[in-house]
């Protein structure tokens, strides 16, 4: 075989090689973006939120990112029209809301979300020790009917 094979042969190995190289290292940076791109949440929010404590927050810029951390009672679909969060269902009967809640709606270590979480959370929102921004909101009262369903009554 003479050199300028020899030469040809070693280039297209080198080549190739230098190929699948790029080819194995181009494949492993996109896998290892596309593993990484599920658990980010880019948000683009403009200034600094004011809090991220659900009864502090007031700024719009906490709030859209409370609705993207919590689900509530209800929420908004793309359209901005509401629909059914934590709730399965509700009724409404002079100034009374009752909402039932899904029974497959859990918290991220697995609990299962029941009608008092909503309950104490309304309470602390209320209580005068939090200062909440909201508290004058006209909540007159909370219960619990048992598990799934939860009732407000307003004034």
């Amino acid at each position: 075989m003479n050199s300028v094979h020899k030469l040809f042969i070693n280039e297209r190995y080198n080549l190739g090689m230098k190929n699948y190289f790029s080819n194995i290292i181009c494949f492993l940076l996109l896998f290892s973006f596309s593993c990484h791109a599920e658990k980010i949440l880019n948000r683009g929010n403009g200034s600094e939120p004011d809090s991220l404590n659900i009864h502090q927050a007031e700024g719009l810029n906490s709030h859209n990112i409370l609705r993207d951390l919590y689900e509530g009672l209800m929420t908004l679909d793309i359209k901005g029209q509401p629909i059914y969060g934590i709730a399965e269902s509700h009724k409404v009967e002079n100034n009374v809301w009752t909402f039932k809640l899904r029974q497959n709606s859990k918290w991220s270590d697995g609990k299962p979300v029941v009608a008092g979480d909503f309950v104490r959370a309304w309470q602390k929102a209320i209580a005068p020790e939090t200062a909440a921004p909201y508290s004058f909101l006209p909540v007159c009262s909370l219960s619990t009917h048992h598990q799934a369903r939860l009732t407000f009554r307003t004034s």
